[in-house]
């Protein structure tokens, strides 16, 4: 059973990243209310991001599976973001590269055995 941190992360990935990511693909050109709706859903993904971590701590739900889920849902985030950002010519081209990172790591660890070791663990507040 998912608790309230990992529901309010499921709203994130399904509706709202893949909200704006349905609509990054598209390939119309944004309006400008678009835009500003856009960014709306984009600062609720935001503001869902501190209340899931926020939920997770408070009923005492935080796991090593809730963390991961939590950073696979904000690379993606993250990416939708900076493709949408870079279609709609708002920034420059290497915006797009900001999205890539996570992948690029991940990527990377093949070609270099040394990036797949587990991070060291820390303390919430290090």
């Amino acid at each position: 059973m998912l608790g309230a941190a990992n529901r309010i992360r499921l709203i994130r990935a399904g509706d709202l990243s893949c909200l704006i990511a349905a609509r990054a693909i598209d390939p119309t050109p944004f309006g400008a209310l678009e835009r500003w709706l856009l960014a709306a859903i984009a600062g609720a993904d935001l503001l869902l991001d501190g209340a899931d971590g926020w939920a997770a701590r408070g009923q005492r739900l935080a796991s090593n599976f809730g963390a991961c889920f939590d950073m696979e849902v904000d690379a993606f985030a993250v990416l939708v973001l900076a493709v949408t950002v870079a279609r709609t010519m708002a920034a420059p081209l290497w915006v797009f590269a900001i999205g890539a990172m996570p992948y690029l790591y991940f990527a990377a660890g093949w070609l270099v055995p040394f990036l797949r070791r587990p991070l060291l663990p820390h303390q919430v507040g290090d």
